[in-house]
Parts: structure tokens; sequence; C-alpha cells
């Protein structure tokens, strides 16, 4: 998800790397911007009013995140 203010939202070079990482896996891509709804590239384009109507799919297990550093 990312959120963009400019009339280039449809550049998010962040977003697209994160989404080329193979190790990676995402159920969606959802820019809010200052434009209509439109999809691209894999990608939902929506205005930044619908963020009030956003849920998540899914609730993770955990927001606690524990590092494993028992190789070190």
């Amino acid at each position: 998800m990312e959120i963009k203010s400019g009339n280039d939202y449809r550049k998010h070079p962040a977003l697209s790397r994160v989404a080329a990482v193979d190790n990676w896996t995402f159920g969606k891509k959802i820019v809010f911007c200052k434009g209509n709804v439109e999809a691209g590239e894999g990608i939902e384009y929506l205005p930044w009013y619908m963020i009030l109507f956003y849920k998540m799919e899914q609730m993770p297990e955990s927001y606690i995140y524990e590092v494993e550093l028992s190789a070190l």
C-alpha cells in the first residue's frame, strides 16, 4: 500500500521494487491517490477518501516481530 499526494501517483518506485522481490508475496497492491478508481499492471489506484473503507482481509496473528539470532 502506498499513499501519494502529487499528480505523478502512477510513479511508485518503492512499491515496484518491493513487488519485484520473489520471496515476498502480496495479495493486493494499492495506491491511494487524488485520482479516480483505476487499475493497471496489478496495482489498484483508489481515491484518498476510500481509505475510510479499507479493511484488512486477514488480521495478522501477532504484531510482535521476533528476531531469530541463534545463527550469530
